[in-house]
């Protein structure tokens, strides 16, 4: 019994030290969190396409996506749904780099030129640089996609 009251005092002092300092930071000016705006507008259409394995898959094409706050960033996929990595063109004789992963691999946000394959593919031309990194899929989707 003694425990359970030592972990209820704890708790309450902590309840009550959160409500001060959350108290402390309003009245200094912080305001709450706000989310980070949406996406206002996709052009010419929404990449994605509905996928029977995978759930969804990108379209190919130059895509556009611009935020309420005025940023925008383009995103080319090539025929295969793939961020581009440089011309597009695949040359079989070279060894390949495959990048899986989710938005962040994919470079949702930046420009074509500035994501990681397309950087490491400039870097290296003596390899392949394959980004099939798609925003929004989890490694259960990505270990799918590799071993299709």
């Amino acid at each position: 019994m003694k425990y359970i009251k030592g972990i209820a005092i704890y708790f309450f002092v902590f309840i009550i030290m959160f409500v001060i300092i959350e108290f402390v930071f309003r009245l200094s000016g912080e305001k709450p969190f706000t989310p980070v705006v949406a996406i206002e507008k996709i052009t010419p259409k929404n990449p994605i396409i509905v996928d029977s394995i995978f759930g969804f898959s990108l379209l190919p094409g130059k895509y556009s996506f611009h935020y309420k706050n005025g940023y925008s960033f383009t995103a080319t996929n090539n025929e295969f749904g793939e961020r581009i990595t440089k011309s597009g063109i695949r040359n079989a004789s070279l060894p390949t780099i495959s990048i899986y992963g989710d938005s962040n691999f994919y470079g949702f946000g930046l420009e074509d030129d500035q994501n990681l394959a397309y950087l490491m593919q400039q870097k290296n031309q003596t390899t392949h640089v394959v980004n099939h990194a798609v925003f929004g899929h989890s490694l259960y989707l990505n270990y799918l996609k590799y071993k299709t």
